[in-house]
């Protein structure tokens, strides 16, 4: 017995919406083409005529004619990814948001003087010298900051 496609029956307003996706100069391309292959589907093409005239896989066409069919429009979204676990926390976000709402330490505000002092002496524009970097450029480290 030979393989059926998965046939894909659009409602009037799922069709509308993938035919504003299909036509948004600005969309992004995979949802484009996503649109493109469901309104293709719907209309009675093959998966191979639609893949031929797409230029794509048939294996990506019958992926979201399955995905489609299986949780309508909302299946035509991107998929959760694994991907490398998140190392930093929200403790760790909450302490670096804390540390900018303080005033700067005493060393990056003197750095700051200087670095004014240096501007203003200098007809603009002017080239940056390493002299001028390091002028201006605190003495003392700034690994503290994070702790």
């Amino acid at each position: 017995m030979p393989w059926q496609a998965i046939s894909i029956v659009l409602s009037d307003d799922d069709r509308q919406l993938l035919e504003s996706w299909g036509r948004a100069g600005s969309g992004e391309y995979r949802n484009v083409l996503r649109a493109k292959i469901i309104l293709g589907a719907a209309d009675g093409k093959t998966t191979r005529s639609i893949a031929k005239e797409l230029g794509i896989a048939g294996q990506t066409v019958s992926k979201w004619r399955g995905r489609f069919a299986g949780a309508g429009v909302a299946g035509l979204s991107d998929r959760a990814r694994s991907g490398k676990p998140v190392k930093y926390g929200n403790a760790m976000e909450r302490r670096i948001l804390a540390k900018l709402d303080e005033p700067p330490p005493r060393q990056v505000r003197q750095a700051i003087d200087k670095f004014i002092a240096a501007y203003s002496e200098h007809a603009a524009p002017f080239e940056w010298t390493k002299e001028l970097v390091h002028s201006v450029q605190p003495k003392s480290s700034y690994a503290d900051l994070g702790k």
